[in-house]
């Protein structure tokens, strides 16, 4: 009897550890590693309106945001472009962030939510598969919407629409504005995303970029 009692010990106290393991797994699972932002700018003199996410690192640890490595403690705008761009069509990474803090961020809503690291995998797998720009099929809205959506976000129709529309749709959920503020990068940590999914690498931009007024 002495010998069963003591098994049924052992198995209470392996279950019971079991189960504290699989909690804490699943607690850490679900707790948040970044801070999505979807957001729409217009300044308006000088400048395109324009959307875009910014990403937050809020772990302890760099995270990948599509083909951008976040270190912790930064973060790192993401959002495509083309009219506006001498270095090509489709997604750049912390143009927002280096034009916004140089010039002001003025003009801006936006939405917010915290990512788990399932959603930000989500929303980056979206991303680097996203490397194009077509004024009327695919513009900065449909990027940013899309990664919005595959995040897991309230679901917004992911209308190829002007950035004013846009602005309509956060304006009527609940949103900040005005107050964001974004991390700013080095010049050299501008980038532009060539290729798509594994093939997807960073290359800094040209001056054209660094002194564009659009976002």
């Amino acid at each position: 009897m002495k010998i069963i009692k003591k098994l049924i010990c052992v198995i209470s106290i392996v279950a019971i550890l079991t189960g504290c393991l699989a909690f804490a797994a699943g607690a850490a699972g679900d707790s948040p590693v970044a801070r999505l932002y979807l957001c729409s700018n217009w300044r308006k003199t000088l400048s395109n309106p324009h959307a875009f996410i910014y990403v937050e690192n809020l772990s302890g640890h760099d995270i990948k945001v599509g083909a951008y490595t976040c270190h912790r403690g930064e973060g790192v705008s993401v959002g495509t472009s083309g009219l506006a761009q001498f270095n090509g069509f489709g997604i750049y990474y912390n143009l927002e962030s280096y034009n916004g803090n140089l010039r002001g961020l003025d003009n801006c809503v936006y939405l917010v939510r915290d990512l788990t690291q399932s959603e930000l995998d989500s929303m980056s797998d979206y991303i680097i598969s996203a490397n194009y720009w077509v004024p009327v099929a695919f513009n900065c809205v449909t990027f940013a919407v899309k990664a919005w959506n595959k995040s897991g976000g309230e679901h917004i129709t992911p209308l190829d629409v002007p950035p004013h529309i846009l602005r309509l749709q956060i304006e009527r959920r609940d949103h900040g504005e005005d107050d964001l503020k974004m991390f700013l990068p080095d010049s050299s940590r501008v980038y532009k995303q060539r290729g798509n999914g594994a093939n997807a690498f960073l290359e800094p931009v040209r001056n054209s970029a660094l002194n564009c007024y659009i976002g």
